[in-house]
Parts: structure tokens; sequence; C-alpha cells
């Protein structure tokens, strides 16, 4: 695994993405709802089913050579980045915050954005 980008991230962060990867490349479930925050890469409730997407999207990926390039710092700790699946030619683009002294991960460029994925809802009246 090759760490890259911003020569200031914290090792304590290093650490911590390099510890999802593995994870993504054990293939264990359990160990990975370890990570999951309530408000991140997946909901409270489905920290189960969320693990299971994540292994099968990335799992073969994270079995190769793997790049995490960290971006820069932004206001409030803040830091984005993007994992490389060297092998697999996969990106996984993420967003760090550090919230009472703990790393706070969210699967997607930018934890502000709307979901693109979601359907408007039709409210009205006919």
């Amino acid at each position: 695994m090759t760490i890259t980008g911003d020569k200031t991230t914290p090792d304590s962060l290093k650490l911590y993405m390099m510890l999802y990867v593995q994870r993504l490349r054990d293939g264990d479930v359990d160990k990975m709802t370890d990570l999951a925050w309530h408000d991140g890469w997946f909901t409270r409730n489905d920290e189960e089913e969320g693990a299971r997407q994540r292994i099968h999207a990335y799992g073969k990926g994270a079995q190769g050579a793997v790049t995490i390039d960290f971006g820069v710092e932004g206001p409030y700790d803040v830091r984005g980045g993007t994992i490389h699946y060297r092998s697999t030619k996969q990106r996984e683009d993420f967003t760090v915050m550090k919230r009472h002294g703990l790393w706070l991960l969210y699967m997607g460029s930018d934890w502000n954005d709307e979901p693109t994925d979601r359907q408007s809802l039709d409210v009205s009246s006919e």
C-alpha cells in the first residue's frame, strides 16, 4: 500500500485509511463495521449491509496494489482524498474530518454535496 499526497497528513489518519483498505481486503464484515459511523459511509442500522456492499465493490481491488492519495487539509480539520485500486483501475473518493479526537470517514468526494442518485419527489397537486 502506498501513501501519497499532502505530507502533513497525520500518521493516525494514514493508519485509519490503511485499516479501511485492509478490512476490505480481508472481506471481514464484522471488522469492517467497527469503522462505521452513523452519518458516515453507511447508516448505523445498515452497517452490515453497507460493509458487504463496500467489500463486494472494492474487495477485489484491495487485493492488489493500492494507493491512498490525501488532499490538503481544509477548514475545520476536513481533508479529502482518493483511494486508487490499481489492479482493477477503480477509484474511491473520500472525505475525512476529525471530531472529538476521532476520524470520521465519508466515502464520497464532498460530504456537503447532495446525492445525485436520488429521484425528486413530485409533490404537485393534480
